[in-house]
């Protein structure tokens, strides 16, 4: 039986955190449930590339809005309360 979205919300102590994170992921779940996904889970991971070609994305916010949206679905979905997080960056010769 998966977990409430409260529930894993409280449990993350996000509202006070993150109250913005918060709302995103309560517009995501209804959207879900909606199309039918709000009984789904799984584990959720979050890879990001931090090569300096990403660097304007990443000082234009792009990638802060691409995290948070991506968060917001990964509560939703995850089966443990722990949202994997990995950082990669390649580098030429």
């Amino acid at each position: 039986m998966p977990v409430s979205l409260d529930k894993k919300i409280a449990k993350l102590n996000l509202e006070k955190k993150s109250p913005k994170l918060v709302s995103l992921a309560k517009k995501a779940s209804v959207s879900l449930e909606k199309k039918g996904f709000s009984a789904h889970e799984a584990q959720v991971a979050l890879i990001m590339d931090v090569s300096g070609s990403m660097k304007p994305l990443f000082q234009n916010g792009t990638v802060q809005e691409l995290i948070a949206r991506t968060m917001a679905l990964g509560i939703n979905f995850d089966d443990n309360g722990a949202i994997d997080i990995f950082a990669f960056s390649f580098t030429s010769n």
